[in-house]
């Protein structure tokens, strides 16, 4: 069974596999709110910024993933 934090996860993925970024920032931006000290949602929505083209928002969300959890290379990758 899924947590209501991975399924907040997962249905912004989903709508960011869609191009619908609005969605798919409130989805972040919630599930960052609601659990601030997850990676997950720094990174997926550091995604969002970047495939927006704003890659300084896109940075800051992934410096913030990177502090949070720096054993997941994909944190570094896309930064």
């Amino acid at each position: 069974n899924l947590s209501a934090a991975e399924v907040e996860l997962k249905i912004g993925i989903c709508y960011m596999h869609l191009n619908d970024y609005k969605n798919s920032l409130i989805c972040f931006d919630n599930f960052c709110s609601n659990y601030p000290n997850e990676s997950s949602g720094y990174y997926y929505r550091a995604n969002v910024y970047n495939l927006n083209n704003n890659s300084a928002k896109a940075i800051n969300d992934l410096n913030k993933a990177i502090e949070l959890n720096s054993n997941k290379p994909q944190h570094f990758l896309m930064r």
